[in-house]
Order: structure tokens, then C-alpha cells, then sequence
């Protein structure tokens, strides 16, 4: 029996993800704050980017979509990006855990957006 060898498909070039907001302008506010730039906006989604890594904000309504959603970022000082995010976090809500050592060998901080998003803040491992 012969089988065929089928063609990979073309390469991936980019994978953005979606992050849901109750209320999209506290969010924008929130992620700029945060140190994110808002590159485009449309109303209801907007672009956003850090040197080479961009998500997408979108106007969404629904809460459970919003909690069950993690992200992670991986940075090079979790510590420098805590101080960093401490300021929107008081100024628009969600929270922000101190960065600890965990046991698997990482250093992070769980970031909390204001709809309920989590962002874990990973330091990069040397």
C-alpha cells in the first residue's frame, strides 16, 4: 500500500488572544496604565502591544468568560512589573499579588484586570 505524504500546512505567524471587558473604556485606561499601548480601536475591540507581544480587548458582557480566562506574561523582573501594574490597580481595580518564589522554580504575581481576567506575570528563568 502506498500512502501519500500530505503538504504541511503554511507556518503560523502570529496568535492573539481576546481578552474580554465589561466596561471597555476602564479596561483601555487599565491596560495603558499598565504599560500596554492602545495601537488601534474600533469601539469595540482595540489593539494592544508591549515591544513585540499584542492581545486584542474586546467589549464583552458576559462574566463567565471573563473569570475562566488566564493569561501569562512572561517578563524579565516580576518584581519591576509588580510596581509597575500597582498604580492601575489602585486606580482602576482588579488587584495585584505580591511576586513569590513558587515551588516549581518561577518567580510571579498574579494580576487581576478590572472584569476578572487573570494575568500571571512570570519572571523569565536565566
Amino acid at each position: 500500500m502506498v500512502t501519500s505524504k500530505k503538504a504541511a500546512p503554511s507556518a503560523a505567524l502570529d496568535i492573539n488572544t481576546f481578552i474580554p471587558a465589561r466596561d471597555f473604556d476602564l479596561s483601555k485606561r487599565f491596560y495603558r496604565a499598565c504599560g500596554f499601548g492602545e495601537d488601534w480601536t474600533n469601539g469595540e475591540v482595540a489593539f494592544f502591544k508591549n515591544g513585540s507581544l499584542s492581545f486584542l480587548l474586546r467589549a464583552e458582557e458576559d462574566p463567565a468568560w471573563a473569570t475562566g480566562l488566564q493569561m501569562q506574561l512572561v517578563v524579565s523582573s516580576a518584581d519591576e512589573w509588580y510596581e509597575q501594574v500597582r498604580p492601575a490597580v489602585d486606580q482602576f481595580g482588579g488587584s495585584a499579588e505580591p511576586p513569590v518564589n513558587r515551588p516549581w522554580g518561577a518567580r510571579d504575581f498574579v494580576l487581576t484586570d478590572p472584569t476578572g481576567v487573570r494575568w500571571r506575570i512570570t519572571q523569565q528563568n536565566a
